[in-house]
């Protein structure tokens, strides 16, 4: 029940967002697939990894610092689980 009233609130939330649909097409036609090009974006460019070294080494003060490979191994287990539930979505309705 929770689930349904979650998905509720998020498709009606989306549904006011289609002024940014502009910004990039892929993604208002394919949500889905342009998470997981741009999560394997992040993962294949040293540019990406490059900044994050920066990043890091800037503002984090910690003795240990997160690796790029730690986030990443990270940021691909969260994205996984919230795309398997939101390939589930029809997004059409949003596309009316």
């Amino acid at each position: 029940m929770k689930k349904a009233v979650a998905y509720r609130t998020l498709l009606g939330n989306m549904g006011k967002l289609t002024h940014y649909k502009s910004h990039n097409d892929n993604y208002y036609c394919d949500p889905v697939g342009e998470i997981k090009r741009a999560v394997d974006e992040l993962a294949q460019s040293n540019e990406w990894h490059d900044n994050w070294d920066q990043f890091v080494d800037a503002m984090v003060f910690a003795k240990q610092k997160p690796s790029y490979q730690d986030v990443l191994s990270n940021l691909h287990e969260k994205t996984n689980l919230v795309l398997s539930d939101l390939s589930k979505l029809d997004f059409e309705i949003l596309r009316e």
